[in-house]
């Protein structure tokens, strides 16, 4: 079983480390996932051995909380709570620095510089008048530790180091040296850093959270009896196929469709990234999250209530953090367990080597111990590669890619080669019947009714064009055929021994006579995709198409190459004369033609060994595994199966080919991001930790190097809330 959780005080990767350590030995459980820019937990266990409340006992003997995830549905709201320690902390602050300035100079002095306590006669002299600022900045302190000081007696009781245990140390440290100012100063700023992140991920929590405003609560259901309905209002998820609904001007669709009675014009642009509304009459099919125009539309329910497209879409956003995290983000994880108490040994040896050296009081060398301490606090470091990621995931979500983890996203940044499948990716997956050639006698009515029955079974492109054609010039009095089953990569047949399928399916049945070859080469010489229908003994008709490309085709090719150096290529299951027409016009650098499912996913790895890097565009089930052989695999339109889905490490639910540059550049930009931050973080730590060494930064400066790399990793990382154009 896979349980969700919230974690109330999960935000960085040393309570990463800290609940896997203690969660990790309890029998039943299988498998842990976090995600710190959530705070989010997920634990796949067996029920039968453990559970929640076991869970939620652990978790507290940590110092945090654990409740039942639930993804947020609006933004959320800084309370009174999380701010006002701060607040009162900072008033402290201010109220001793103003108390203890005689002088403007004096006041910014108070800031650069530190005292190295209040020592000698001049200052016992002074300590009546010094009381009161120390009294405020005493009570900074304690505002401050009492912040902190719930965690790291937790970490102490654990026998571990964490940031807050040596904050706690600093502050109390500074304290006993007498050094007042810059003890509270220390308080303040962590306290600081505390309520940024925490913005940071209420920030990144409410990007993520957009999609789930997009689904309406309730629904208008209508039950007729006799000449009159009746109306009430039901949960979408209450609502199942085949109900009726009533939507009313300007509200929002609750479930997929199909118009019953009613005209309207209908703003899908979140779901299909179209600007203009669509006209809907009758028989017309209606998505979920778009939203009603100025007329009344009744609508029959298709499809239950967990496979509706915004559903479908909200399901794949909060899964999306689930998966494979980045690389950058497993080794901030790992680095996490070794790297406090690194820093804690580092700045015993500085206190050792300044008593074993003689080179001065022992102030000093107490000082520059919890410098190293302070400086060298991780935050910035481990805050930075997870806000840039979520902030990337929720802003790629909200143009219609949903990113399964940061690891495709980084995977996407790392591209040199982008495979196409053909139909329904490349075309508009809506071919038309250009020749129909009836052979060995057969009357053309009759063999279209045999080929529409067949046809009308399955749901593939190719099928639904040639039901379409059919209807215009045949009857339909014939019995359909029963157990109609598909022939992966072949073609389609029935047990009445019906069969419609390619060159494949045709030698396989051994029919592949003289004119039936010639009419074949005929229509592929024309560029037409190709396919025989007939029964065990005799071919029926050749039967030729044609799939027009995709409006957006062309320019999507010319923009990936123009975004940086990769090799495009394409595998269909079509014929070579239909697939070299594509090529020709889109200018690829490979192409493949009559394959089988298991052919394209070979030589998707081949492509990989030899290129690098490899991405997988396809939408049907039979791409589905050469789409999970892919580096990264990539479902395409809001109508791909559920095995496409499933495989595919990016969904692009709306927008089409024109998504992909932006997907490309979108993964370029966070990485770029992500680099910038830990150069950032790492940076501002060597400069003050020189500083430090040298005697020349303050306590206060050096957490303010802290939290200010912070805010810098913060808000850069927040950039990509915006969708890269």
């Amino acid at each position: 079983m896979l349980g969700e959780f919230r974690v109330h005080g999960l935000h960085c990767a040393e309570e990463v480390a800290v609940l896997r350590r203690e969660l990790q030995p309890v029998q039943g459980i299988h498998q842990l996932r976090f995600d710190v820019a959530i705070g989010k937990l997920s634990i796949d266990y067996d029920e039968s051995r453990t559970g929640f409340d076991q869970f939620r006992t652990i978790v507290s003997r940590t110092g945090m909380s654990l409740e039942p995830w639930s993804a947020p549905k609006a933004a959320p709201k800084t309370s009174l709570k999380t701010w006002l320690p701060s607040a009162i902390c900072g008033l402290a602050i201010l109220a001793g620095m103003i108390w203890q300035a005689d002088t403007l100079e004096e006041f910014f002095t108070a800031f650069l510089a530190h005292s190295h306590g209040d020592h000698g006669d001049h200052d016992h002299e002074h300590a009546a008048e010094h009381s009161g600022p120390i009294f405020c900045f005493a009570f900074a302190i304690l505002i401050g530790a009492w912040q902190v000081a719930p965690k790291a007696l937790t970490a102490l009781r654990m026998r571990r180091a964490d940031m807050n245990l040596l904050v706690l140390l600093s502050m109390f440290g500074a304290a006993f040296l007498g050094e007042w100012s810059e003890g509270a100063m220390l308080a303040f700023l962590f306290s600081l850093a505390g309520l940024l992140e925490g913005w940071s991920i209420a920030k990144a929590q409410a990007a993520l959270g957009d999609l789930g405003r997009l689904q309406a609560c309730s629904v208008c259901v209508v039950h007729s009896h006799g000449d009159h309905d009746h109306e009430h209002h039901l949960p979408v998820s209450e609502v199942h196929e085949g109900a009726r609904i009533r939507i009313r001007p300007g509200e929002r669709i609750a479930c997929d469709g199909e118009v019953l009675a009613g005209h309207s014009n209908v703003d899908e642009s979140i779901i299909t990234g179209e600007s203009l509304p669509v006209e809907k009459t009758v028989g017309a099919r209606v998505i979920s999250g778009s939203i009603n125009g100025g007329g009344v539309l009744e609508v029959r329910v298709v499809g239950q209530p967990q496979d509706h497209m915004i559903t479908r879409m909200e399901r794949l956003v909060a899964d999306a953090s689930a998966h494979r995290k980045a690389k950058s983000e497993q080794f901030v994880e790992r680095m996490s367990v070794y790297y406090t108490p690194a820093v804690l040994a580092i700045a015993a040896l500085v206190l050792l080597a300044g008593i074993w050296s003689n080179s001065g009081p022992l102030h000093d060398s107490a000082h520059r111990a919890m410098l190293v301490l302070l400086v060298a606090c991780p935050c910035a470091l481990v805050i930075s590669t997870p806000v840039t990621i979520t902030a990337a995931l929720a802003s790629a979500a909200s143009a219609g890619v949903i990113i399964k983890g940061g690891a495709a996203l980084e995977e996407a940044a790392r591209l040199k080669a982008v495979v196409f499948d053909k139909t329904g990716v490349l075309t508009q997956g809506q071919p038309e019947v250009r020749e129909f050639r009836p052979i060995n006698g057969h009357p053309v009515e009759r063999t279209l009714e045999r080929l529409i029955h067949l046809e009308a079974a399955t749901d593939h492109p190719i099928a639904q064009a040639v039901v379409r054609y059919g209807r215009n010039v045949a009857t339909t009095s014939q019995e359909a055929p029963t157990r109609v089953q598909a022939v992966a990569g072949r073609g389609v047949e029935s047990v009445n021994v019906f069969w419609a399928g390619n060159r494949g399916l045709l030698q396989e049945k051994g029919l592949a006579e003289p004119a039936v070859a010639a009419e074949l080469r005929q229509m592929e010489s024309a560029q037409y995709t190709a396919f025989v229908c007939g029964d065990a003994r005799a071919v029926w008709a050749v039967v030729g198409l044609q799939d027009p490309l995709r409006p957006e085709a062309q320019d999507t090719i010319r923009q990936l190459r123009s975004l940086r150096p990769l090799h495009l290529a394409m595998l269909t299951g079509d014929n070579k004369g239909a697939a070299a027409k594509v090529q020709q016009q889109l200018n690829l650098d490979e192409v493949h033609a009559e394959l089988l499912p298991e052919q394209k996913s070979d030589l998707v790895t081949a492509i990989s060994q030899s290129r690098g890097s490899v991405a997988m565009v396809g939408d049907g089930w039979n791409d589905a595994p050469a789409i999970a052989s892919a580096n990264l695999g990539i479902a395409l339109g809001s109508g791909a199966t559920g095995a496409a889905l499933e495989a595919a490490d990016v969904v692009i639910a709306h927008g089409g080919l024109t998504r992909l540059p932006l997907l490309l550049q979108h993964a370029t930009r966070a990485t770029r991001i992500i680099h910038q931050n830990v150069g950032i973080a790492l940076g501002l730590k060597a400069l003050f930790l020189l500083a430090a060494f040298n005697g020349s930064a303050t306590l206060w400066m050096a957490i303010a190097a802290d939290v200010g790399a912070t805010v810098l990793v913060i808000f850069n990382g927040l950039r990509m809330i915006r969708p890269t154009r």
